[in-house]
């Protein structure tokens, strides 16, 4: 990579090491066993709010911290050994090992504690109430700006199907096949969204048949090789849940991609012997009458309600001022 490629290489590792204000939980938290059904079927809404609310309060931390490192007068040893910590883990992951945002979460703590504490010994801004009229009015004409960048980001964009939900959700387990000899049922736990697509993983060139059943109908029943056929669409439906059965033709074993759970598919209860499950992904793939259709990360008035909802919490830590203030103010 050469001297300024490599400099390259460590500033962009460096930045993912310190760029999840929630060290990237939101996607490794993507697929619940029991959730309520309103935040299952709107977690690209919350999410997309979580992850604002976390890098705002990541980046105070940060502030407040580098402020305590940069101003501190006393219990110098304690700093300089929680710096060490910072200094030492952030290098072992930026310059000699591999970096992701969820590896700075030991540093939390300290930055919590760091970022806490230069916070509470920041000098108090002594404003008057023309002051703090200029600086609600630059708020609220920030958040303003900042309401409008978030529209602008959510605008409408073109997609061709929305993941509904999948089994085997991340990349830390170990892949493994199911043997369908002859026959083999599984369920496929849903929350309600509408779906009209299932997906299963075989390159198994044997002849089944799959059939894919919701509240005792039928939706779609497949016959063919297994790679062929490992793309199931069935009419939209709002399911719970999907009844799904492999028949296998052949004199031979076909082969799916599956992974090796220990613990409960229903219950997330551990369990005694590990059990083999079927990998699958459900879709909402969008008609061939409509083959793209317009969707928004988030609705405009939601927006707007929580940009209102921050700004008046910013406005009411500016003006409001506790009785023991008050006080002393009326007594000198």
């Amino acid at each position: 990579m050469g001297p300024l490629g490599l400099v390259d290489h460590f500033y962009q590792k460096l930045g993912v090491f310190y760029s999840h204000g929630d060290f990237d939980a939101i996607n490794l938290i993507a697929q619940w066993l029991k959730a309520p059904s309103r935040y299952i079927l709107h977690q690209r809404h919350y999410k997309f709010w979580a992850l604002l609310l976390t890098q705002s309060w990541y980046l105070a931390l940060l502030i407040g911290s580098i402020w305590q490192l940069f101003t501190q007068r006393k219990h110098l040893i304690s700093t300089a050994m929680l710096s060490l910590v910072l200094l030492g883990l952030t290098a072992f992951h930026v310059l000699i090992w591999e970096v992701e945002p969820r590896y700075a979460l030991p540093l939390l703590p300290i930055i919590m504690l760091l970022g806490c504490e230069g916070w509470s010994t920041m000098p108090a801004l002594a404003l008057n109430f023309k002051r703090r009229l200029a600086v609600s009015w630059v708020l609220m004409l920030g958040a303003l700006v900042g309401m409008l960048n978030l529209m602008q980001m959510s605008k409408k964009v073109t997609v061709n199907q929305i993941s509904i939900a999948m089994q085997g959700n991340g990349a830390y387990f170990t892949p493994n096949t199911l043997s369908v000899k002859n026959r083999y049922h599984f369920v496929v736990r849903l929350h309600g969204e509408q779906s009209n697509q299932l997906v299963l993983h075989t390159k198994s060139k044997n002849r089944v048949t799959i059939v894919v059943k919701h509240q005792g109908s039928v939706l779609k029943r497949v016959t063919g090789q297994a790679e062929k056929v490992q793309q199931i669409n069935y009419r939209a439906v709002h399911a719970k849940q999907l009844n799904v059965t492999i028949i296998n033709h052949g004199k031979t074993p076909a082969l799916y991609g599956s992974g090796l759970l220990h613990f409960s598919n229903d219950t997330g209860a551990i369990t005694k012997q590990p059990q083999m499950t079927m990998q699958w992904n459900v879709n909402r793939v969008f008609k061939p009458k409509n083959p793209t259709q317009k969707i928004k990360l988030t609705p405009n008035k939601s927006i707007a309600a929580m940009t209102g909802l921050f700004l008046v919490l910013v406005l009411v830590s500016i003006w409001y001022r506790p009785a023991d203030e008050l006080n002393q103010r009326k007594r000198v």
